[in-house]
């Protein structure tokens, strides 16, 4: 059987890995206040137990506004501990409620997405309604954002792998390493294929650490077999060094799994050659796991790492298309390195390396590339599958060569970053550390991101989107291109035409200092040398990308589908047109506004906002510093944040989520959805068959006429809810009455057991769903002017 990896799993390719982060265990009782002791960072698990029932748990945290972080609240579930019901709420540095949630992980376990937040926070443990007891995981990651991997979680995650694993087996404590940087191999007992993929792998780890593997036929340091039918590893040790090792890869897992580059078997050599090196798992298990249930590594997967066993699909924290390993992956790189050090002057990445289309790498690499790229034939080397590469490059001037794609892909250049190549997503990795100057993207609508270095960007034909952040070349190519350049640097652009009236076919846009120079253009409007922030921005008929800068930007979007992206800062206006427009706010006090279309409205980067969706099927998302909110006609969603908002639904069926913070909500004509969340709201009901919901708070419950028929859906009275009634209801024919006298003219309970009031008219009704008390109702109702 194998110390390291699964043992035989001769029908299972599809490994499931987890990791195991820092673990914080609940010594004495964490208090529900900011007295607590304990604290967890991104990575970390916190181990608890409520009891007796009713007890809350808090826990500190402290965050950083340019990452996006998820918190989970683990229990029955998702066997995180035996409590059956999480309840997980967030309170800022001042004990303010900002968020809860209920339900919104696996099964009945709770999970909150945090984004654009900065520093101190609690979370608080807890069950539902305070009515259950038990233990529990309570967790913070670091979300998927398109941000690379903090440095962090490749450490802690590459610790396990070096050290924590074989801690957690039992095994003791420390590494596990040979003590020469030349290793023997023996692969005589292996086939023709096998031998093959070993000397495959040989290469992959070659790339990345200072080892060189020599084959011989007498006694090795690792000796390679096919004799047993499953893939395994083991090895001996003295102290902490390792004096022999085993590898086993059956013939009938070559025939099952086959025998290419990007086949699960040549994953599976790379893997257990890892396990030979030093390398565990990621995760403190041998055999199998589940994600979700084993699993403290959110990042726990393929992507990450060839030791994992979970593959893309598995893993439903990261954004990921399904891929086989055929590199060793970022955490991998870091932890060979940590035991071996890194490539040198001698690796096949010294020097200027092509990495794709055309690669001057001499090695398998070169080769899978050649295949994958049509250059040479892929047959009995490449079965055409997605495979998972991680780019390590030692030095020189590297290119990574992508121009005979056709499809759109979103490259990245930052190291410990994922890309999307090729049609899949997060299939091509950037490790940490590593300087790639140079990138040609292919024909497709690509996304680019350059890193710090002094760039040559291609993008190609296209409508292409490039972030430009250092002294950088970039040609645009045909299409209509978009140019986001950081501040205070310069650029040498080659761009698209511009049309005869001065309007850009894509837009350009850069914030203050900023100094471009322009050549081979077929048109060019009269620009001065320095231009600065723009104040107006105009869209076309055509669907725009429009890009405010630092300043106070007014932009007009026009017809079309555009985007407007206001998050550079200032007091921003904006209007959409009468398309399906997306209008993105930023940290200032922005008015937005959809007009007609189906637009999307987001203002949860900050500032005090008025958002008004007009016509369509909009969706707003407001900010946590109170805005004022307009659904507008048609069917609307609106969801503020945690501010103390001002929100009307309008016209249309709308759906409204209050947020935290003391809400004023008004239902408009249609038939809405009503939800009041945290907060002490007041909610209006308008035309139409309303449901209504106060959620969190003592909420007022407002009818004024012309509401038709509306359902409280959770009154309670206990809690300070409150109807607010006007004597226009009963049309003041019977004056002013008391609130008992309005219980005893127009109330009742019916035969589902709610309390109807029921004023006659054309559906003018309130139903309290759930609540029967009819002698205790007029202490819950005011009579307002």
């Amino acid at each position: 059987m194998c110390v390291i990896c699964a043992g035989f799993r001769p029908a299972e390719p599809d490994c499931v890995y987890t990791g195991l982060s820092n673990t914080i265990v609940e010594v004495t009782d964490a208090p529900a206040s900011a007295l607590t002791p304990y604290d967890i960072g991104a990575g970390d698990v916190f181990s608890g137990t409520l009891d007796p029932a009713g007890d809350r748990d808090w826990v500190r945290i402290t965050l950083d506004a340019g990452q996006e972080y998820q918190v989970s609240l683990r229990g029955t579930p998702s066997a995180g501990g035996t409590l059956s019901d999480p309840y997980l709420r967030l309170y800022d540095a001042n004990g303010t409620l900002v968020s809860l949630d209920d339900d919104g992980g696996a099964g009945r376990d709770s999970q909150i997405i945090i984004s654009g937040s900065s520093g101190v926070f609690y979370v608080e443990a807890g069950s539902y309604q305070d009515n259950g007891a038990g233990t529990y995981t309570l967790s913070l990651t670091t979300a998927r954002s398109g941000e690379p991997v903090d440095s962090t979680t490749l450490s802690t995650m590459s610790s396990f792998l070096t050290e924590g694993y074989w801690e957690s087996m039992g095994r003791g404590s420390g590494t596990r390493s040979w003590s020469a940087d030349e290793i023997t191999v023996n692969l005589t007992g292996l086939t023709a294929e096998g031998q093959q993929l070993a000397r495959w792998a040989f290469e992959a780890w070659e790339m990345v650490t200072d080892l060189r593997f020599t084959e011989i036929t007498g006694t090795a340091n690792i000796t390679f077999q096919d004799d047993d039918p499953g893939a395994y590893a083991n090895f001996s040790t003295i102290g902490g060094s390792i004096v022999s090792a085993m590898v086993n890869v059956g013939t009938s897992w070559l025939n099952s799994y086959g025998t290419t580059l990007g086949s699960y078997s040549f994953a599976t050599y790379i893997h257990e050659i890892g396990h030979a090196l030093g390398l565990g798992h990621q995760g403190p298990y041998n055999s199998s796991a589940t994600y979700l249930v084993d699993n403290s590594f959110a990042l726990d997967s393929w992507q990450m790492s060839i030791m994992s066993y979970f593959n893309q699909n598995e893993n439903t924290f990261i954004d990921a298309s399904y891929a086989r390993g055929a590199s060793a992956q970022m955490v991998d790189i870091h932890a060979i390195q940590a035991l071996y050090g890194a490539a040198g002057a001698n690796s096949a990445t010294a020097g200027n390396t092509v990495w794709g289309a055309n690669s001057t790498l001499d090695n398998y690499m070169g080769t899978l590339f050649a295949a994958m790229f049509g250059e040479i034939s892929s047959a009995g080397i490449y079965n055409n599958g997605p495979v998972m590469v991680t780019i390590y490059d030692v030095g020189g001037h590297d290119t990574l060569n992508l121009g005979v794609l056709t499809t759109g892909s979103r490259i990245d250049l930052r190291g410990a970053t994922f890309s999307d190549i090729n049609g899949e997503t997060g299939n091509m990795g950037i490790a940490s550390g590593t300087v790639i100057e140079d990138v040609t993207a292919g024909s497709g609508n690509d996304t680019i991101t350059g890193n710090a270095a002094a760039n040559l960007i291609r993008a190609g034909a296209g409508n292409d989107l490039i972030y430009a952040s250092g002294n950088d070349t970039v040609y645009g190519g045909a299409g209509s291109d978009t140019l986001v350049l950081a501040p205070g640097e310069e650029r040498t652009a080659e761009w698209m035409s511009v049309t005869g009236n001065g309007s850009y076919q894509g837009v350009i846009y850069f914030d203050d200092g900023t100094t471009l120079r322009f050549f081979e253009m077929e048109t060019l409007p009269d620009l001065p040398r320095t231009v600065p922030v723009p104040q107006f921005l105009q869209g076309t008929a055509d669907a725009d990308t429009l890009v405010g800068g630092a300043g106070d930007d007014t932009v007009w979007a026009a017809a079309g589908d555009d985007f407007i992206d206001l998050r550079g800062g200032g007091d921003n206006i904006a209007y959409g047109g009468r398309d399906d427009d997306t209008l993105m706010g930023g940290a200032g006090n922005d008015m937005l506004g959809g007009a007609a279309g189906d637009d999307l409205l987001d203002a949860r980067a900050g500032g005090m906002n008025e958002l008004w969706g007009g016509g369509g099927n909009d969706t707003i998302y407001g900010g946590n510093n109170g805005d004022r909110i307009g659904g507008g006609a048609d069917d609307d969603l609106i969801t503020a944040g945690n501010g103390t908002d001002e929100i009307y639904g309008g016209g249309g069926n709308d759906t409204v989520n209050a947020g935290g913070g003391n809400d004023t909500v008004y239902g408009g004509t249609g038939s809405d959805v009503i939800r009041g969340d945290a907060g002490n709201d007041v909610i209006s009901a308008g035309g139409g068959f309303d449901q209504l919901w106060g959620n969190d708070g003592a909420d007022t419950f407002q009818f004024y006429r012309n509401f038709n028929w509306n359902n409280v859906m959770d009154f309670n009275a206990a809690g300070g809810d409150t109807i607010a009634l006007t004597q226009w209801l009963w049309r003041s024919a019977l004056g002013n009455l008391t609130a008992q006298q309005v219980v005893d003219q127009f109330a009742s309970v019916n035969d589902a057991g709610n309390v109807v009031l029921d004023f006659g008219g054309a559906n003018t009704q309130i139903q309290l769903m759930g609540y029967s008390d009819l002698a205790g109702l007029a202490d819950h109702i005011d009579i307002v002017a």
